[in-house]
């Protein structure tokens, strides 16, 4: 396995673990740095999660999919989409949350505050229930400073 470093707190790099003859004595917040064993991508880890193998957590995260679902994420898993689907028609009448009346309106309402107000130059030219989506056409005005 290859470690391509043992990064320090204080910032000082170890060009190889074989350098540190006893792990017990880097801080815990020191980060291994090492090529994945399965994806070869480039991977870290705290020394202190450290548990000994040379996996990225996306690969871990895709072992344990595989190991408790049959699949490497588990919306693919069918069990897991049947329960998604039971959930919403509990919650909010529909198979998907987004084909909700309720969850549409709280979609909108922060779109509108977060993302359409928090543009200080751009102004909606129509009310926030009028609006249906962004497959419609809207008009706007724009006050944005001249320079």
């Amino acid at each position: 396995m290859t470690i391509k470093e043992v990064t320090i707190k204080k910032g000082k790099k170890i060009e190889s673990l074989k350098e540190v003859d006893d792990l017990s004595k880097v801080k815990a917040r020191s980060r291994i740095v090492f090529i994945c064993e399965k994806c070869g991508k480039e991977s870290e880890k705290r020394i202190d999660n450290f548990d000994g193998f040379f996996i990225c957590s996306d690969c871990k995260k895709k072992e344990s999919y595989l190991k408790k679902y049959g699949v490497d994420n588990p919306a693919k898993s069918k069990e897991i989409q049947k329960k998604i689907e039971e959930t919403n028609l509990k919650k909010y009448g529909t198979r998907r949350a987004t084909q909700s009346k309720s969850v549409k309106s709280k979609y909108y309402q922060t779109f509108f505050e977060r993302g359409l107000k928090a543009t200080n130059f751009l102004i909606p030219l129509f009310e926030e229930k009028e609006y249906k989506g962004k497959k419609e056409s809207y008009l706007w005005k724009c006050e944005a400073p001249r320079g």
